[in-house]
């Protein structure tokens, strides 16, 4: 994950830390994600409450410390990350939403000295690394590199872009959303079929995580090829893929996903099911999602 979002996410941790005991928004919670800009190439949505062990090990990734986490997620119940491509071509973290209790009295101490107050507007502030900064009302904070206003700050009047209704369907309940439509992270899913294509294999992709109530997740993916004649040999190629990934691992506990995963080829999709994933084996599910190299650094 790219480091350089820590600019945004500090001032939120001091934000956390100073705000009172304002209440917390209530579930169900509106669709936060479509605050981001339209042309996001990968968005990651994670609802806080019942998930904090797993949001924090998330927040890890990007160098927020335990204690650091702690003080943000207290305060937060949604928070979305869209993703977009950087001039080497992977994927950066380029905008932030988070929907919690985020009172605006505070935040000109919280910001710090690289922090200064915008002359585009009433509760915006310009950070390092082209970073903005704005708090719309005391329920939402967005930020983004060099793109606030190419992001809503509305969430009555906010839009989710309609190809990821379709793709979020079935979904909107999840505890934790992850999807693209970018060409490079889809590829690397399936290098070996990828390699020889002028196109694209994959034309989405989309891991949806539900908590279970005796511990762990369910984890769903829902992969869509460019082309459905394909489905059927995209399906096979995935087989082979996840049995040399997880069937062949040293650790028993990984090589039983193979035993429990559903495979199913549907009428415009590949459905991979697991109904019951360990928080322990997070590290080899996220590892066979998320490409290699340095496309998440």
């Amino acid at each position: 994950m790219d480091r350089r979002i820590l600019p945004a996410a500090l001032p939120l941790i001091g934000l956390m830390v100073l705000s009172s005991c304002r209440p917390l928004p209530e579930a169900p919670y509106p669709e936060v994600a479509a605050l981001l800009p339209p042309d996001c190439s990968a968005v990651l949505r994670l609802d806080v409450p019942g998930n904090e062990a797993l949001a924090t090990d998330m927040m890890a990734g990007i160098g927020i410390s335990e204690d650091e986490a702690a003080s943000v997620l207290k305060r937060t119940v949604r928070l979305v990350v869209g993703f977009e491509p950087s001039p080497l071509g992977n994927l950066q973290p380029a905008h932030m939403a988070a929907l919690g209790a985020w009172p605006r009295g505070f935040v000109g101490g919280a910001l710090g000295p690289e922090w200064s107050k915008s002359d585009t507007g009433r509760h915006r502030w310009d950070g390092p690394d082209d970073w903005q900064l704005s708090l719309p009302d005391r329920r939402l904070v967005i930020a983004s590199r060099n793109g606030l206003d190419s992001m809503s700050d509305d969430l009555r009047s906010a839009v989710l872009r309609s190809d990821w209704q379709v793709l979020l369907e079935d979904a909107r309940d999840a505890d934790v959303l992850l999807w693209t439509d970018s060409g490079a992270v889809l590829d690397s899913l399936m290098p070996m079929m990828a390699a020889g294509s002028d196109e694209p294999l994959l034309r989405a992709a989309v891991l949806a995580l539900r908590r279970r109530v005796s511990g762990g997740y369910a984890a769903v993916v829902d992969l869509y090829p460019t082309d459905l004649q394909q489905l059927p040999s995209v399906a096979l190629v995935l087989r082979l893929g996840l049995s040399m990934r997880f069937g062949m691992s040293p650790d028993p506990m990984e090589r039983s996903l193979m035993e429990a995963l559903d495979v199913a080829v549907e009428e415009q999709r590949i459905r991979l099911v697991l109904d019951q994933v360990p928080p322990e084996l997070f590290g080899g599910l996220i590892s066979a999602w998320t490409p290699p190299g340095d496309l998440f650094p």
